[in-house]
């Protein structure tokens, strides 16, 4: 039995030694999300776009998830995958994957975005969403094993979202606290590589002679672009630099994830 401590020791350790297999992949979803980051700044102006490109965004990365998920199923076990074998097995589960990642998307989008909408606060609204917080933080981790269900597991005889709610019951904590320390690693390997660039980018007078306050919200761009400000090269950087880091740290969380669903499958056998 691996704990939170093993797997992500495990997912740094497959990613590294098997850096190649993961690579072709990653440079297909980086330009995949460089011509994102070109439609928003062409459409930087419209507000209403905003929302779709965030939703855009999410089912990218969660697309791209997927693809390293199936490589990470591989290598695990020390066998090697070609990119053409990888689209070819996620082409003949994507209707499937893609069905389970919108309904797990718009599950979290849909109270996402009505926390939003209680601007200025309704205190009904507001009792009703403080109330809903547990109901949405159980689903979240329950569904959360739904890729590796769809793309590594034959015959797959229920429903992916059933199934991963299968494998997590009875050790929902643990695989809660688990998710939490993968992420947690990803934000702080993230937050690194945010951190670089923006020296690289002060150096190089990008920055337009910012004060600290505005750097810092430009790292903090790097994870997510704030819309209200004017589209600038420093913002538009900030949010290339931050969508291609994110491509590269997916496989921490995809190898992750792998490893949990594994290991809970093996402990429910």
């Amino acid at each position: 039995m691996m704990n939170w401590t093993d797997i992500i020791d495990r997912a740094f350790s497959l990613y590294r030694g098997y850096f190649r297999c993961f690579l072709g992949t990653i440079v297909i979803c980086t330009g995949v999300f460089v011509l994102r980051e070109c439609m928003l700044f062409l459409f930087w102006k419209y507000s209403a776009y905003h929302i779709f490109d965030d939703i855009l965004y999410d089912l990218l990365l969660t697309l791209e998830i997927g693809l390293l998920i199936i490589i990470a199923g591989e290598v695990h076990y020390g066998r090697h995958i070609t990119i053409r074998e990888v689209f070819r097995r996620f082409a003949s589960c994507f209707t499937r994957y893609f069905g389970s990642t919108l309904l797990y998307l718009m599950f979290f989008t849909g109270w996402h975005f009505l926390t939003e909408m209680n601007e200025p606060p309704d205190p009904s609204l507001s009792f009703f969403i403080l109330l809903s917080i547990p109901f949405v933080c159980y689903y979240l981790i329950a569904w959360v094993l739904y890729g590796p269900v769809v793309l590594l597991e034959t015959p797959m005889l229920r429903h992916p979202l059933s199934r991963s709610r299968d494998l997590v019951r009875g050790a929902w904590w643990r695989v809660c606290g688990t998710i939490v320390a993968i992420i947690v690693v990803i934000v702080a390997v993230d937050t690194i590589y945010a951190i670089g660039y923006m020296v690289i980018l002060v150096l190089l007078d990008f920055g337009d002679g910012t004060p600290m306050q505005k750097i810092l919200s430009m790292i903090a761009d790097a994870f997510e672009p704030n819309y209200n400000w004017p589209l600038s090269p420093s913002v538009a950087i900030s949010s290339l630099v931050g969508s291609c880091v994110s491509a590269f740290t997916a496989p921490i969380y995809a190898i992750s994830v792998m490893l949990l669903y594994a290991n809970r499958r093996g402990q429910l056998k």
